[in-house]
This record gives structure tokens, sequence and C-alpha cells, in this order.
């Protein structure tokens, strides 16, 4: 390749060691917002007539509000919960 001194190997060893930086960061992104969601209040769900917010209560988001899809709230549960036992 041209531009990049020493070859095609050396690139590929930078790469390989960036992906693992990467896949730290998200391991640890993941077990820390599975602690978040951990010690955080959940949200009772229920529809709003039904339910209706008093103001005294206060407002919990939901998971999908937050931007987080059940699969990542429920993989990050179970990471922190791993973690927890050992």
């Amino acid at each position: 390749m041209r531009g990049y001194k020493g070859g095609i190997r050396p690139m590929l060893r930078d790469l390989s060691a960036a992906l693992r930086e990467q896949e730290q960061f998200i391991d640890r992104a993941e077990r820390r917002l599975g602690q978040m969601l951990a010690e955080s209040e959940k949200n009772q769900g229920g529809r709003p007539p039904e339910k209706p917010l008093l103001a005294e209560q206060g407002f919990i988001p939901s998971l999908p509000e937050l931007g987080i899809s059940y699969n990542l709230s429920s993989r990050a549960q179970t990471i922190q919960q791993h973690i927890m036992m050992y």
C-alpha cells in the first residue's frame, strides 16, 4: 500500500490493536450502563389516562425515551449481574 511505511502487516497490527481498544471501551460502557440501570428507579409503565403522573412524583423516563433498546438494557444488566457475582 502506498503511503503506509512498513507494509501491510504493521498496518493490520495497528488496526487490530485499535479494534481491541474499541471493544474494551464498549465493554466498559455496557458495564457502567448496567450499574446505572441497577441503581436507577424503574418506570412503572401504564397508560397515561389510567396512571397520570403527579407533579410531586417526578418523571421517570422509559428506556426508549433514554435511547436505550431492550436488547442493550438486557445485555448491560446481564454483564453487571455476572460481575457482581465475582
